[in-house]
């Protein structure tokens, strides 16, 4: 009816494997299969890294291309209204793109004094190709 209080002489004792504090192998089978998951992720990040780099490069370009021939056409020293135009000098690091060409087209707005200019760069890197564009007004002053 009333059991005596247990000391720790009265507990049983534990088997040799329980007594021990360690892992047992499913645990560490389950922790080196997560390791592993890990390692082969970051692997294929460091594999994808120069393409990367590579692409984020020809954007950077892109946008470079975009931004100087709009600066010109500003200062009036790009004198295209429309159609294709050589962005070789506009460029001012050696090109990572394998085709990279600018086309402006300009549309009339409601107003006269107004015009919308669309600049798009087409270009290819590693055998995917992208573009870019930068749309913009331009006031031309009214003619007399």
């Amino acid at each position: 009816m009333f059991a005596p209080p247990e000391t720790p002489l009265s507990r049983p004792q534990l088997g040799p494997c329980l007594a021990r504090g360690g892992f047992t192998l499913v645990e560490a089978l389950v922790a080196l299969a997560v390791v592993s998951v890990a390692v082969v992720m970051m692997a294929a990040l460091v594999g994808n890294e120069p393409r990367m780099l590579r692409r984020l490069e020809a954007h950077r370009q892109a946008w470079e291309v975009l931004e100087t021939v709009l600066e010109g056409i500003r200062a009036g020293q790009v004198t295209e209204r429309s159609g294709l135009i050589d962005p070789a000098p506009w460029i001012s690091s050696d090109p990572v793109t394998e085709v990279i060409e600018v086309e402006i087209e300009e549309h009339a707005t409601a107003r006269t004094d107004l015009v919308r200019l669309v600049l798009t760069a087409r270009y290819r890197v590693a055998g995917r190709s992208y573009q870019r564009s930068v749309e913009t007004l331009r006031w031309e002053p009214p003619s007399p």
